[in-house]
């Protein structure tokens, strides 16, 4: 009996956050949505968790509680946290608020990853250490801040599977915490803690350094691993505050057998080699970025050429495919030639594609990884990114509008449409999720890329090609460093073409509605002994939409084409035409997303 009485007595000291902790644990690890809902004080506020455990599976969240961050209780007195190991350019961590409700304890709406920060990282100096045959990544990583006028603790993002092994702020020892998934961690003042994901130096008085050493194992199936033969470090390996872009200085220590590269411009290495079978190769990226990566392998150079005193080269798995490497840098090269002639100078000395094993391919910026039977095709929109999404930073967290602009730079214009990235943004309308709300890429049918390069297409019908490339370019030349989403490039566009895109931006980018056109009817009268057609156009939908169709009259073999702008729901056009139709049709490709009936 007396167990009975040592259990009771525990439920009644256990304080109500404590059983509000337990009780979250336990219904996120039963893997059932259903039992995870009614801990959100709205269920609105559940969706993003939802449909991230719906992508990483519920089960492989790790759930930790702590007391909100000093200068940061507003939203609530405990944040819970939600974690589990993250791709890149895919989900994040989620941090939820623990408040008072008249039913006790809930989940508040989601502390957003982007939310104003007094802190950024300007320039981060990273030292690593790749070990092959045990999988492991040891990372000593020294966060130089650009610190704010808000008393408020400093906070990272930090992938899962990595353990703080020491911490320093402003060259001082700081103790660590590593906090528990059992019990709500309540660290001290000075401390910093990881729970989960989340790591915070646990002080209102900020550092304008944060060292952090720290060591993982890297054993992704798809993505980020470290293998015998290759390594692949893209995603949260180090600290980041809300994806925001930074300058790097990167060292690696790796097999001697191996290339290793990271961003930027080699450099010389300040790491010695722990034994005679290794190197240290050390490269600095003066461009900020928002994802700093490592690739390494058993590599083979298939093929090399250069340029205006920049070097191109082709990395592949053996066997090699010299004929494939050899393309694939003449491409490189040509569309480098390209870019500075119509968006702005390269900014590195050379780049590379390495080919991936299982990787699909990643955004970069000296160099690209492609899964080798895909190289030829994508290598040259992965160096778009060297542009969109390097010099002007895309951080993935509000929208993906790199992905739809470098499709359009790179699909529509620079190949002509070769790919029919067009054709497949038609099959996207389906989709009800707008360009603004698609921070994954690969999510929603991957309509980030189609639908978005048809809309820029689109909108090249409106402010003609010179204006595009004219935004285009001034961006390049004035967004370095500096967070971009789709309602900052609208201003650009604006800028170039001396319009206001409201409109175009409200039905084309921030919502996900499509109409339906119609001919209605047309007749012929002769003017003057020639035919003067009046077609009359319909819309249907549940709303008016202001845009551009293609009227098409035929007579047998002779063809009458004229665009026109719709901006109601049933109009009339006039169309002198050089014979009697017999036939009228309307079609809206390119120039609208739009069905036709």
């Amino acid at each position: 009996m007396h167990w009975i009485a040592l259990v009771i007595a525990t439920v009644i000291l256990q304080a109500p956050e404590e059983a509000f902790f337990d009780d979250l644990r336990t219904a996120v690890s039963s893997n059932n949505p259903a039992k995870v809902i009614p801990f959100f004080a709205n269920r609105q506020y559940s969706e993003y968790f939802l449909a991230a455990a719906g992508r990483r599976q519920m089960r492989n969240f790790r759930v930790h509680m702590i007391p909100a961050p000093p200068g940061r209780t507003k939203e609530g007195a405990y944040w819970a946290i939600f974690s589990a190991q993250q791709e890149i350019q895919s989900d994040h961590d989620i941090v939820h608020p623990v408040i008072r409700t008249g039913d006790g304890y809930r989940l508040g709406p989601e502390i957003a990853e982007w939310e104003p920060d007094p802190y950024r990282i300007q320039h981060l100096d990273i030292s690593a250490k790749i070990f092959p045959t045990t999988s492991k990544l040891w990372v000593d990583c020294n966060a130089k801040m650009l610190v704010g006028k808000s008393p408020a603790a400093q906070m990272f993002r930090l992938g899962l599977q990595y353990s703080l092994l020491s911490a320093q702020a402003d060259s001082k020892p700081v103790e660590i915490l590593s906090g528990s998934d059992t019990d709500i961690s309540r660290p001290k003042f000075g401390q910093i803690i990881k729970a989960g994901g989340l790591v915070v130096y646990w002080s209102t008085n900020p550092a304008s350094q944060i060292r952090l050493v720290y060591d993982g194992n890297v054993r992704s199936a798809e993505e980020d691993k470290i293998s015998n033969t290759f390594a692949y470090l893209t995603a949260w390996w180090t600290p980041s505050i809300g994806r925001l872009p930074h300058s790097t200085t990167t060292q690696v220590e790796g097999p001697k057998d191996w290339v290793i590269v990271s961003e930027g411009e080699p450099v010389p290495a300040t790491m010695v080699p722990s034994s005679p079978d290794r190197q240290v190769v050390s490269f600095r990226c003066d461009v900020p970025i928002t994802f700093p990566k490592i690739v390494g392998g058993k590599y083979s150079l298939a093929a090399e050429t250069s340029d205006a005193g920049r070097t191109f080269r082709s990395y592949q798995i053996e066997p090699v495919e010299k004929e494939r490497g050899e393309r694939d840098v003449a491409a490189i090269r040509e569309a480098v030639k390209w870019y500075e002639v119509n968006i702005g100078k390269f900014p590195f000395s050379s780049y590379s594609c390495f080919d991936a094993d299982t990787y699909y391919g990643i955004e970069s910026y000296s160099y690209t990884l492609l899964r080798r039977n895909i190289t030829s095709r994508f290598v040259t929109h992965e160096l778009g990114h060297t542009y969109f999404g390097g010099l002007v930073p895309c951080a993935y967290t509000k929208d993906t509008w790199n992905e739809s602009v470098t499709q359009y730079v790179d699909s529509v214009v620079y190949h002509n449409n070769s790919d029919q990235t067009l054709e497949g943004a038609l099959r996207t309308m389906q989709v009800p999720v707008p360009l603004s709300k698609m921070s994954i890429p690969h999510e929603f049918q991957s309509a980030t890329y189609s639908r978005g390069a048809y809309v820029l297409k689109m909108l090249e019908n409106e402010i003609g090609s010179e204006a595009m490339l004219s935004a285009l370019r001034d961006m390049v030349a004035t967004r370095k460093g500096m967070e971009t989403t789709w309602p900052i490039i609208r201003t650009y566009f604006e800028k170039a073409s001396v319009q206001d895109l409201k409109w175009f931006w409200d039905q084309w980018v921030t919502t996900a509605e499509y109409p339906t056109v119609s001919v209605k009817g047309f007749n012929t009268v002769q003017v003057e002994g020639k035919p003067r057609v009046f077609v009359t156009l319909k819309q249907d939908g549940n709303r008016i939409f202001k845009m551009k169709v293609k009227i098409i009259l035929r007579r047998h073999s002779e063809v009458k084409e004229q665009v026109v702008t719709m901006q109601g729901n049933q109009e009339m056009f006039r169309i002198d035409s050089p014979f009697e139709p017999i036939e009228t049709k309307v079609e809206v490709f390119g120039l609208a997303l739009a069905n036709v009936k």
